[in-house]
């Protein structure tokens, strides 16, 4: 397997997505650029968006990095399988290999890119979590319910 790319204009998004420290957690919002890939192939998927890899790329994930981890390779799998609908995408060989990343790697630029725009409809939040959340809610892929009041007192600051 080869190693996952970006695009290299998502490099500040993604340092702020999967590297910078939350003030409040003092984690960063995904813990890892796998997490992250996993998350915006996912996204680009559900809204069908797909950006090609036409201009200068940078590692994002190790391929070794990626391979360790079997839910990454189940979402690497499934993105691949359901964008091509070709079950020859699975088999282990060079040609495939490089095309199952190369539709995972479109699908990961295409939820940057769709992450980028959410960020930039909140240009207030400067650590993306409320970007995202509210981004997600809009999509419709994100149903929260209202929290009861007697677990609003309940919370303590």
């Amino acid at each position: 397997m080869q190693n996952i790319r970006r695009l290299a204009r998502h490099a500040e998004i993604c340092e702020l997505l999967a590297r910078a420290t939350h003030p409040h957690t003092g984690n960063s919002i995904f813990g890892t650029f796998r997490e992250l890939a996993c998350f915006a192939a996912l996204l680009g998927f559900e809204r069908d968006r797909k950006v090609v890899l036409d201009g200068p790329t940078e590692l994002l994930v190790d391929a070794r990095i990626f391979e360790r981890n079997d839910q990454a390779l189940d979402v690497l799998y499934l993105v691949g399988l359901a964008a091509t609908r070709d079950r020859n995408i699975l088999k282990n060989d060079d040609a495939n290999s490089d095309r199952l990343v190369s539709e995972f790697e479109r699908y990961v630029a295409g939820g940057l890119e769709i992450l980028k725009e959410w960020l930039n409809d909140d240009p207030a939040d400067e650590n993306g979590d409320r970007a995202i959340l509210s981004g997600l809610h809009r999509a419709g892929l994100l149903k929260a319910e209202p929290l009861a009041a007697d677990v609003i007192n309940r919370v303590v600051f």
